[in-house]
């Protein structure tokens, strides 16, 4: 068992890692990073069978960072010792290696040096549309395999720098090439409130590197498709974030996302007048 396994029983963890990795990539320090973190899980802090997941999940990514404190140490360590007594018996072992490593404290507790890095400047305009081709396992729980997830920035989110965009999907073999064809899609709605559906879905994309390991493969610019928010959603940045990590062996989080939102919601249709 990996550790992206682990992540798998324990998705709250991997949720935590990846947050605490995107507040790291747009230059927040270590201590304001994870202090961020747990200010967005404190919900989940309260509830004694998920704050286990949130410390361990804090504790392995400034593990992979080589930044560990021995304050999150201490509270990580007692929950892999909980998240060991719960889980079968074939992956104990495996839990209290990670946890030994983890939080071995003669290898952690220092802090990283860490220079703010020049922001990497994504090379998207308003309108740039890309496609990436779903497959595999995963997708094909939805009925999505080779499916297309057509993403369109839309802007930049006032909090953070990070892209917004909109996204869709088409079936395999449909990549809109008209801004008639991209409407017809309908949009994917990132989450439901009382005005209705938000559409925007914002992404943090912290080098060149990261971009090109998204193979995000340009269609075209449709600047002029419908706008998917209201001024004041696109000013005030709300939108669901949607990590751009992924590697060899992990499901891009766009996928999770785009199939788990288009299972709850379906594809919506908006006409110009509803914006």
């Amino acid at each position: 068992m990996t550790w992206n396994e682990i992540f798998d029983i324990f998705p709250l963890a991997a949720d935590v890692c990846k947050t605490y990795e995107h507040f790291r990539d747009t230059g927040l320090a270590r201590d304001r990073a994870a202090g961020e973190v747990l200010a967005m899980y404190s919900g989940e802090l309260s509830d004694q069978d998920d704050a286990p997941q949130v410390w361990v999940g804090l504790a392995m990514a400034m593990y992979m960072s080589d930044e560990l404190t021995d304050a999150v140490i201490k509270k990580a360590s007692k929950g892999f010792a909980y998240l060991t007594s719960i889980v079968p018996d074939e992956y104990k072992t495996v839990f209290i290696d990670a946890g030994t490593a983890v939080c071995d404290l003669p290898h952690t507790g220092k802090k990283k040096a860490y220079s703010k890095p020049v922001r990497y400047t994504v090379p998207w305009r308003d309108g740039d549309t890309f496609c990436y081709k779903m497959s595999g396992a995963y997708p094909a729980r939805f009925g999505l395999d080779d499916w297309n997830i057509i993403a369109r920035k839309v802007g930049i989110s006032a909090a953070d720098d990070t892209q917004l965009v909109c996204l869709t999907l088409s079936p395999p073999d449909v990549i809109p090439k008209s801004t008639s064809e991209l409407d017809s899609l309908g949009l994917l709605p990132s989450f439901q409130y009382d005005a209705g559906y938000n559409f925007m879905f914002k992404i943090s994309i912290p080098s060149a590197q990261r971009l090109k390991r998204m193979k995000f493969v340009p269609i075209g610019n449709f600047a002029d498709a419908v706008p998917p928010y209201h001024d004041f959603e696109k000013d005030a940045g709300l939108s669901i974030y949607v990590s751009s990590y992924t590697s060899e062996d992990s499901i891009p989080n766009w996928v999770v996302n785009s199939c788990l939102n288009y299972r709850k919601f379906g594809l919506v249709h908006l006409e110009r007048n509803q914006n």
